[in-house]
């Protein structure tokens, strides 16, 4: 195989990039990512490299970076490295390997958007893509993971141009050309799975059939146009199993019991936000109110409805607001404060609406805080009698859990003065004895 041919030929059949953009090369040192590095050189390409230092391996990780940096020299590219801690310290629970793949890309994302890049490739290849379709093979992860690694990704934007290329003939390549590149020995244990396929599953596939490399290449292609069809069938199928609330992804639950496998038809919904089919069929059975995790999504279970929502909840950390703040951010929340007179016999404002609340000034202790409420939070409801508990407040008011989850309070002292995006404590409100008036303006985004 003419690799440089080839690698040219696939760039341009799958329109993955165009002679004027410049790619961010995400570079480990192994043999693939350096034979990457060599034909978007060969190919005129402009391209900077990127390497993450995962720490795991000690001495042999800091070679690793060393080595790419040299790499990047010789090509006289901008070189970008990272040093990362992988324990989760979150309440997922995320193995090492998930861990840093969130870490890896949350940094291509920041690298690309600081720099220019039009997109960030990594040196996946069809060996990987026949490695991952046994490993979802093994899960259950239905057609969406038998299809394989994606050849393009929108966010962050992710182009794997080495698909084409079979491992031998990247090794072939590289010593044809006399390239250095670097060992991960951690490659040759057996304490992944993929390890264990690599060293035992496909010799024994290839001994069946010599061609098995070119038949899984036609498979998972097939698979893909079968997703893609599928796809297609959902959305004509189950239109509003696709609406869109604000940031959240709707599907309600009388549309999926039309079909015949509504749990199945679920995970094919969920499987574009990196849901399983496990978790698919334990939000169909679950209570409402249950949640499920998957990388920077959360599932959540809510009476006839599924809930797909970007995991950012709110960091317990309380931000204070003095007398003189105009503008605060807190969050997808953006806050607006400002005071006025109120003239003497004026109409009393309207107390609030979605966006817009006003309180009584001279009541408010400043600085105020602004927090994520709590549970065991309560305050006294704009025109309703006595205290309720904010939970129950935002239950009655039917909210959603994950909505829940995004609210803040407005504290005066150590009492609750408004319910951000919701209401104000009656004990604030504003009277016609009101000398001044503090408005706030809440918006999203």
């Amino acid at each position: 195989m003419n690799l440089e041919k080839k690698f040219k030929e696939f760039a341009t059949e799958k329109k993955l990039f165009s002679k004027a953009d410049s790619i961010l090369l995400a570079v480990s040192g192994g043999v693939d990512s350096v034979v990457m590095a060599e034909l978007f050189s060969k190919a005129g390409i402009s391209f900077g490299i990127a390497h993450c230092n995962f720490q795991l391996r000690g001495d042999e990780s800091d070679a690793d970076e060393k080595f790419v940096r040299k790499l990047a020299g010789k090509y006289d590219v901008p070189f970008f490295t990272k040093r990362f801690e992988t324990k989760d310290k979150g309440k997922q629970k995320l193995s090492v390997q998930e861990r840093a793949r969130k870490q890896r890309y949350e940094w291509f994302a920041e690298l690309i958007e600081e720099n220019g890049y039009s997109y960030v490739a990594t040196a996946h290849h069809l060996n990987d893509v026949i490695e991952t379709f046994f490993i979802n093979l093994l899960r259950g992860t239905g057609i969406s993971g038998l299809r394989g690694i994606p050849m393009k990704l929108k966010s962050p934007p992710v182009i794997r141009p080495m698909l084409f290329a079979k491992k031998e003939d990247i090794e072939k390549y590289a010593s044809e050309n006399n390239l250095s590149f670097r060992l991960d020995h951690s490659n040759e244990t057996e304490l992944y799975l993929r390890n264990k396929l690599r060293h035992h599953l496909m010799p024994v596939l290839l001994q069946l059939n010599p061609q098995f490399e070119k038949v899984m290449e036609r498979n998972v292609r097939n698979l893909a146009f079968a997703e893609e069809m599928m796809k297609a069938q959902l959305i004509r199928k189950f239109p509003g199993s696709k609406k869109k609330s604000g940031d959240h992804l709707i599907i309600e639950r009388d549309e999926l019991e039309t079909s015949e496998y509504p749990a199945e038809t679920l995970m094919a919904i969920l499987q574009a936000y990196g849901f399983n089919s496990s978790q698919a069929e334990g939000a169909w059975n679950a209570q409402t109110g249950s949640q499920f995790f998957a990388g920077d999504y959360i599932l959540t279970s809510d009476r006839r409805q599924f809930i797909v929502a970007k995991n950012d909840v709110p960091s317990k950390v309380s931000i204070p607001v003095s007398s003189k703040d105009k503008k605060i951010s807190v969050a997808k929340l953006r806050l607006k404060l400002y005071s006025k007179q109120r003239k003497a016999g004026s109409p009393v404002p309207g107390s609030e609406s979605k966006n817009n609340f006003v309180l009584d000034r001279r009541l408010l202790d400043f600085p105020l805080e602004i927090r994520p409420w709590k549970h065991g939070d309560s305050f006294y409801p704009l025109g309703m009698k006595g205290r309720k508990k904010i939970s129950d407040f935002l239950t009655d008011r039917k909210v959603s859990r994950p909505d829940k989850e995004k609210t803040y309070v407005l504290l005066s002292g150590d009492k609750i003065a408004c319910v951000l995006g919701h209401r104000i404590d009656e004990r604030y409100k504003v009277t016609s004895q009101t000398k001044e008036i503090y408005q706030i303006e809440v918006t999203n985004g």
